[in-house]
């Protein structure tokens, strides 16, 4: 009973997909070219395609091992939004998109070798940066100011490549932290700005259990498979707008 209530009753997916379902069966007729359509974004619901596609980017790179890293390189982690909402301590104003960048830089920078942790980007105009706010995250999981370096500047992966660039003239190579679907795109683009980079991708979205099964629920209608699509248009729109 529980199984069909979680993947059917309180399901939002489930129930758009029936409406869809239902409305294209009854409109087939009369609107035949809005039934297809219909038919088309079920198909967005289910997460085997958009799985695929997703581990297909991810498998780009493999998680980095700490000890692999040159002494004294630096560790850049990339901005993914936040917010310093005083009402909390540091580490809960980090979002679902930064929190596992943030804690890959510091368990790289923990077992590394002393290397710099470097936070970028720029924050909403008057307030605390992002940058800013991994920052006293990380100084909260224990990560002394010695080693903390801030980038509040940059808005885009693109100005977060430059601005590293100017901070850092001398630095030729750094690790850069970033999620697993983003890393191909960000590595192009820092390489572009003639840095060599050692990829340390994190946040991963699809992880398969050593048993090897699949649960049923992956052929259930889910919210998370358009989560999934939304995360690979992103990065679609990112190529495509890079101009190469």
């Amino acid at each position: 009973m529980r199984y069909i209530a979680h993947n059917f009753i309180i399901n939002p997916a489930f129930w758009l997909f029936a409406f869809l379902v239902v409305t294209a069966v009854l409109c087939w007729r009369e609107r035949r070219v809005l039934s297809i359509i219909g038919i088309g974004i079920c198909l967005f619901l289910f997460k085997p395609p958009v799985e695929w596609l997703v581990v297909r980017m991810e498998q780009q790179h493999r998680p980095l091992i700490a000890r692999e890293i040159p002494p004294g390189t630096p560790i850049l982690v990339l901005g993914a939004g936040g917010v310093p909402d005083q009402r909390f301590s540091p580490t809960h104003w980090l979002s679902k998109g930064n929190r596992p960048r943030v804690l890959e830089g510091i368990r790289l920078w923990r077992q590394g070798r002393g290397s710099l942790l470097v936070m970028s980007s720029a924050g909403k105009e008057g307030y605390m940066s992002q940058a800013e706010i991994y920052a006293e995250a990380a100084r909260e999981l224990g990560v002394p100011d010695s080693v903390l370096r801030v980038i509040s500047t940059p808005r885009t992966t693109w100005e977060e490549a430059k601005h590293f660039r100017e901070q850092f003239p001398r630095v030729g190579e750094l690790v850069l932290v970033t999620s697993a679907t983003h890393m191909a795109r960000a590595r192009r683009i820092f390489e572009k700005n003639e840095l060599t980079v050692i990829p340390a991708p994190c946040d991963f979205k699809i992880k398969r259990h050593p048993s090897g099964e699949k649960p049923i629920s992956r052929y259930v209608p889910s919210l998370q498979a358009l989560e999934h699509w939304h995360t690979l248009l992103h990065e679609y729109a990112g190529w495509a707008t890079m101009g190469f």
